[in-house]
């Protein structure tokens, strides 16, 4: 296995080390908490675009069921 690297001078003691880890860490949950949740977000979308849509697949129907209406009016 092959050592991590060490810097010269002062700076290369532990204790630095690990305060940097433990800095690196923290930005990196609360990064992470800012984050959106997409999936959540992506989900209700989803929902709002199927609602649109079978609301869409309504009026169609109506719209065809009128015209066929209208259709058998005029051919009789």
């Amino acid at each position: 296995m092959i050592p991590p690297r060490m810097l010269n001078g002062d700076n290369s003691g532990t204790g630095v080390r690990f305060r940097v880890s433990a800095c690196r860490k923290r930005l990196r949950v609360s990064r992470s908490g800012q984050r959106p949740n997409v999936s959540a977000f992506r989900a209700e979308e989803i929902a709002r675009n199927d609602e649109e849509t079978s609301r869409m697949d309504d009026i169609r129907r109506t719209v065809n069921l009128h015209r066929s209406a209208q259709e058998e009016a005029e051919g009789t």
